[in-house]
This record gives structure tokens, sequence and C-alpha cells, in this order.
């Protein structure tokens, strides 16, 4: 459904360009052409100023979140991992009385950034407890080991924040402190543009 929205929103543009065309053929027709010239090179800026400011601020934003969390991930499946068949199997039963075992599975293995990311997602995403979700990326942040799975977490936090929590001063606490601590990592770079 996101990617139908994606390529309607990117369409729009597109259209209205092409209504101007008719527009700039009519005046052709009429004898008009160094307006209807004029015309059709300002719709071509025009719709090209609104594609790029949707790509930059939209799109691109989306998918980059979406590779992220995809590399992130990692590419295991459920035969291989326990945690991961837990984490499924919550899923598929929507049973939030197993919620306490994947806590414990995920506090064995504190410096896996899966573990914490399997647990907030599905806090968020299963039940929707968001404020759970926010402080069990902090808790990750805070036992993972690499600088770029700390910032992650850190800056998962903060969209948690921004987007379900609608909790702007929060979210923009945390960009700052991802920019401040990560500077050289990818989310520092990305939560100094936000913050």
């Amino acid at each position: 459904m996101r990617r139908l929205l994606y390529i309607v929103v990117l369409l729009l543009p597109l259209a209205a360009f092409v209504a101007c065309l008719l527009e700039v053929r009519r005046m052709i027709d009429a004898g008009a052409s160094m307006p209807a010239l004029l015309l059709m090179f300002a719709a071509l800026a025009l719709m090209t100023l609104i594609e790029g400011l949707i790509f930059k601020y939209w799109v691109l934003p989306g998918w980059g979140q979406a590779i992220s969390e995809r590399l992130y991930a990692g590419n295991y499946t459920p035969d291989d991992d326990p945690l991961v068949m837990l984490a499924e199997k919550i899923r598929r039963e929507k049973d939030a009385a197993l919620l306490p075992e994947l806590v414990r599975m995920v506090h064995r293995d504190a410096g896996r950034l899966r573990s914490w990311q399997e647990l907030a997602n599905i806090q968020l995403q299963e039940f929707s407890q968001a404020e759970e979700a926010v402080e069990t990326m902090l808790k990750g942040a805070a036992k993972v080991h690499p600088a770029e799975d700390r910032a992650f977490l850190l800056y998962r936090a903060a969209t948690i924040c921004e987007k379900h929590l609608q909790n702007t001063p929060r979210a923009q606490e945390l960009y700052a402190q991802v920019a401040r601590r990560y500077p050289r990592t990818a989310y520092g770079k990305m939560a100094a543009k936000r913050g």
C-alpha cells in the first residue's frame, strides 16, 4: 500500500505537467508560440523542483529507513536462532504472555543489536507499546558495542518518539545525543541534520 502511495504522489506532478503541455499545444495552435514555450519551461522547472523535494524529504528517507532496518536486522531465519523463533511466535500468536521470555533472551545476549531491535519492534508493532519500545532501544544502546549500533538504536528511539509518541522535544534531545556522541557514524550525521 505504501508503494502505491509513493507512486501516486510521484505521478501527480507529472500529470500536472502533462496537463500543462496540452495547454501549451493549444497556445501554439493559436499562434502564441513564445508564451507557450515560456509556460512549458516554467512548468518543467516547477515539476522538477516538486519531484526533487518529494524525493529528498519523503521518498528517500523512507527508503533509507527500510534499508537500514533490513541491514541491521540481519539475514537470520527463525530456524537458525531461538530468539528469532520466539519473536516470530509472538508475532504470529499476538501473545503478550511470551514477552517476559523474550526480554530474558534479550538480556542474556545483551551485546547483540538484533535482540534489542526484535524486542522493540514487537513492542511497537504488535502491542502498540511505543514508550516501552523507546526504553528498549535506550537500554540496548547502553549494551551493544559498535558505535554504529549504539547510534542506530538511539536514532531509532528518537524516531519512535517523534512519529509514534509525538514527543518532539524528547526526539530532538535524542537526535542531539546521537549527533554529539557518535558524530562520525551514519546515524550521527543523519541526527545532526534533524537536530
